[in-house]
């Protein structure tokens, strides 16, 4: 459960692609349990990037979005482009996003559909969505409806 009195300084969507070599033909409850479970709590919170990164000035609460769904959040602490990609798997990582592994959660997929209707006036487009932060009790609560209805 994310407790009702996190304090973050935003909070932003970060769409991952299915295109990523690490994710091809995957579910999302695959990714929830495999990587964001496993993979990143091993790698102490360092989220490697494929393509395109996000600018995070620190403590923002960053909703994960897979197959047009939000399936996992954390607060990232700092976000970091690499001068020479960092190759991992076999494939370039443009940069890393650094996840405080605490604070991981994954829950029943919230589609995008139903953000929109929570928060009308969320502007959505497709990748490093921000959400304005006097949204974080509605996403708090929705997150908290939806934990532990999964895996």
């Amino acid at each position: 459960m994310i407790d009702e009195n996190l304090s973050c300084k935003e909070i932003k969507i970060f769409a991952m692609s299915k295109d990523e070599p690490r994710f091809k033909n995957k579910a999302y409850a695959y990714v929830q349990r495999e990587f964001f479970l496993k993979d990143l709590v091993n790698e102490k919170g360092k989220f490697l990037y494929y393509r395109n990164g996000m600018n995070i000035s620190g403590d923002t609460l960053v909703l994960f979005k897979f197959d047009r769904q939000i399936i996992a959040s954390a607060i990232v602490k700092k976000s970091k482009k690499f001068k020479i990609p960092e190759v991992r798997h076999g494939v370039n990582h443009n940069g890393a996003l650094y996840l405080d592994i605490s604070t991981i959660e994954v829950f029943r997929p919230i589609n995008i559909s139903k953000l929109l209707e929570e928060i009308p006036n969320l502007n959505y487009s497709t990748r490093g969505n921000k959400i304005e932060i006097e949204n974080l009790d509605i996403i708090i609560q929705l997150i908290n409806k939806n934990i532990g209805l999964t895996l």
